[in-house]
């Protein structure tokens, strides 16, 4: 097994065609990071020529030199990995252009491999901060906005769809005219959140679809409802009366039993309440606090 196998293997290469000098490996300072330089060269023998298409015959197309060129690979022990990477000229006689060695590791007119930006954007399915991601692998914060701008592109939702959810509502919204207007009519449901824009957006867009409230955000109004009203309630028993005092109290102590759901109140289990001086279960508490005013109990009815 040849050392260019064995070094394409730890740098997670797969392009046979990049070999390795003797010397293929060195440590420097570069900007302010101990960092690892790799001594690499891209070279093969070239079939037809990409410009004008002429086959490779007689030592038509001969090598002519090479250009230098500095790529940020993945990193080793946690250092700045790069390679630099000599790619091989080619002189075509025919047309009398020249033209570089491409590779699948890198792409054209760019110098960060193909592996980091894949790495990268792996990373991006889990919450990051773009600066944080930047600084594991030796990049600028704006190299990882540029990936996860064409990660976004590379997205396209089903324009034969019929149902559509939040989210790709959202994405058909940012590329209305990329649309035809038959993937419109065949839209069956969609959901929205609670935003009015959305609401009057979608009776445009898809006239033929039934409006649906996304569950989330239905749930948080309406948790939200009960809470504000359990507050109003607080408010009108805060006075200098004992007995308001009490109920104050109670109605502040037990504020997340209003906002559990009924079906799972313990009925079976009593406990000492010192507010109440005796042992009850969580739904007579419940039923006490809901009696204290008629509001309330709608309210949490409709909850």
């Amino acid at each position: 097994m040849s050392h260019n196998h064995c070094i394409r293997t730890s740098l997670n290469l797969t392009d046979k065609n990049i070999t390795f000098s003797k010397c293929f490996c060195e440590t420097l300072s570069y900007k302010g990071h101990s960092s690892l330089l790799y001594h690499a060269i891209l070279s093969y023998k070239t079939n037809t020529c990409p410009k004008c298409q002429a086959p490779n015959s007689n030592y038509s197309i001969v090598k002519n030199g090479y250009l230098t060129s500095q790529l940020k690979s993945l990193s080793q022990s946690h250092m700045p990995t790069f390679i630099e990477l000599k790619k091989q000229w080619f002189l075509c006689k025919c047309c009398s252009s020249s033209f570089l060695a491409t590779s699948p590791e890198i792409e054209k007119h760019c110098f960060i491999a193909n592996k980091v930006k894949q790495s990268i954007t792996i990373e991006l399915k889990d919450t990051h901060l773009l600066k944080n991601l930047a600084l594991r692998y030796f990049v600028s914060p704006t190299t990882i906005s540029r990936v996860l701008t064409a990660l976004g592109r590379s997205f396209k939702p089903d324009s034969n769809a019929h149902h559509i959810a939040r989210q790709t509502f959202e994405y058909i919204t940012s590329v209305l005219f990329t649309l035809f207007l038959t993937a419109h009519s065949s839209v069956k449901t969609t959901v929205v959140d609670m935003n009015a824009a959305y609401f009057m957006l979608a009776c445009d867009l898809f006239y033929n679809a039934k409006i649906i409230i996304d569950r989330f955000h239905l749930i948080q109004l309406i948790s939200r409802s009960l809470n504000q009203t359990r507050i109003k309630v607080v408010t009108k028993f805060k006075t200098s009366k004992s007995k308001d005092q009490k109920n104050y109290k109670k109605l502040k102590q037990y504020w997340r039993l209003l906002l559990k759901d009924s079906n799972r109140l313990d009925f079976n289990t009593y406990r000492y309440e010192p507010l109440f001086h005796k042992p009850l279960t969580e739904t007579e508490i419940i039923d006490y606090v809901l009696s204290l005013n008629p509001i309330l109990k709608e309210t949490y009815t409709c909850y």
